[in-house]
């Protein structure tokens, strides 16, 4: 993502690449997904299953190909769901896991995304959340992106 400093403040403008292709893995590890980029600068995301099932040390093996991690934290396609306590623990872990092995790969947050979530997910290594109901229900999308980028 350009102009962001992984070990920087500020989150992660998101909206500066197209995020595919993205490699959905299953809490095995395996791959169950592949979303091809429709862009020659597209950023190369691995995306995880959804849930606390997936295993954090399950990335190791993808950190060399690619350019960004997402944890997703709740089930896929379900709204309003509040994220419990392992999201942020699995947050820590999966920073410290790129801190060591991958500084490069930014790391981002989906599911839960919500304005009393977004600090505390940027507190335990978060780089960058996926908008879903934060943008679209903010009455000022402007002032939401400023909030987002002052974490």
């Amino acid at each position: 993502v350009r102009g962001v400093d992984p070990h920087g403040a500020g989150m992660a403008n998101p909206t500066s690449r197209i995020l595919a292709p993205a490699f959905l893995l299953d809490p095995k590890g395996e791959v169950v997904a592949v979303v091809m980029p429709s862009r020659p600068d597209a950023l190369f995301a691995l995306v995880t299953s959804d849930g606390a099932a997936w295993p954090v040390k399950q990335a190791e093996a993808w950190l060399g190909h690619v350019e960004m991690l997402t944890l997703v934290s709740t089930p896929i396609g379900i709204k309003g769901v509040q994220p419990d306590e392992t999201t942020y623990l699995r947050l820590a872990e999966a920073r410290a896991l790129l801190d060591a092995k991958a500084p490069q790969v930014i790391l981002a947050a989906d599911g839960g995304i919500r304005e009393h979530t977004v600090p505390r997910m940027r507190a335990e290594g978060a780089q960058t959340v996926v908008l879903g109901s934060l943008a679209f229900n903010a009455p000022d999308l402007g002032a939401r992106l400023a909030w987002l980028a002052a974490l």
